[in-house]
């Protein structure tokens, strides 16, 4: 409940709408969740302006991860790259002109936007990650300095 005295307020009832049974028992889709979480955070920062649409494009993402049993490797890559659209910088291989990106994560972008299966090496996944933060960084202005990332390279190399 909110209180004129203060900005800080507090929760006076909580219930779970759904849980997600498989996130949390499966360590990549754990490593998953926490970089996707603390990338949301660095991005989204303190905006509280209400985005149904960016709320039900997550809630869909989280239930579909949650809902995998395999080929969700580059899960991360898809709902950053999807969340341009959402965020007013779409993704676009023709315009995402960046140094360092070559054909290859082009390719690879392609064939994680198009959801097809694409066999990737965790070097792949790692360079176009980097490739698609500093795209994040071109156009958010946001130091996207994510601890978690470490982890998820170590678990998906």
């Amino acid at each position: 409940y909110e209180s004129k005295k203060t900005d800080l307020h507090r929760l006076s009832e909580y219930r779970v709408k759904k849980a997600h049974h498989n996130i949390r028992f499966d360590i990549r889709k754990s490593a998953i969740t926490l970089f996707l979480s603390e990338f949301l955070y660095k991005t989204l920062g303190n905006d509280q302006s209400e985005n149904e649409e960016l709320y039900h494009y997550l809630i869909g993402e989280i239930e579909s991860l949650d809902n995998a049993n395999k080929h969700f490797e580059n899960f991360h890559l898809k709902v950053i790259l999807s969340l341009t659209r959402l965020l007013g910088f779409g993704y676009d291989p023709d315009t995402m002109h960046l140094p360092g990106k070559s054909q290859r994560i082009d390719d690879f972008i392609a064939h994680i936007l198009s959801e097809k299966k694409f066999d990737a090496t965790g070097e792949l996944r790692a360079e176009t990650l980097e490739a698609v933060l500093r795209y994040y960084r071109l156009h958010t202005g946001q130091n996207l300095d994510i601890k978690s990332l470490a982890v998820l390279k170590q678990i998906f190399h």
